[in-house]
C-alpha cells in the first residue's frame, strides 16, 4: 500500500462515523495540513497536543473546552462571606 493510499483510507475512516470531537495525525506539517483540510472533526492536531480551545462536530462534544469560554461552562458562582480586614 502506498502512503497516498494509506492517507486516503485514513481520511475515509475518520469521516465515516458519527463522532468528530478531535483528531490527530502524526506526520510532517505539509502532509498534516493537507489531511486537516479533508478530515471533518472539531479540532485536528498534528504531531502535538495544543491548549487551544476546541469542540466537537457531529455527535461528539458538548461545547468548547480550554480557553475562557470553555472554562466558564464549568464555573459555578458561589457567594461567600468573610470578615472585612481591619483598616484602622
Amino acid at each position: 500500500m502506498t502512503v497516498s493510499a494509506i492517507c486516503r483510507a485514513a481520511v475515509a475512516s475518520a469521516n465515516d462515523n458519527e463522532y468528530g470531537l478531535r483528531g490527530s495525525v502524526w506526520t510532517d506539517i505539509e502532509r498534516g495540513t493537507a489531511l486537516a483540510r479533508r478530515i471533518r472533526t472539531g479540532t485536528l492536531g498534528y504531531s502535538m497536543n495544543s491548549p487551544a480551545p476546541f469542540g466537537g462536530c457531529k455527535a461528539s462534544g458538548l461545547g468548547r473546552q480550554n480557553g475562557l469560554k470553555g472554562l466558564m461552562r464549568y464555573v459555578r458562582m458561589s457567594p461567600s462571606s468573610h470578615p472585612w480586614p481591619d483598616r484602622s
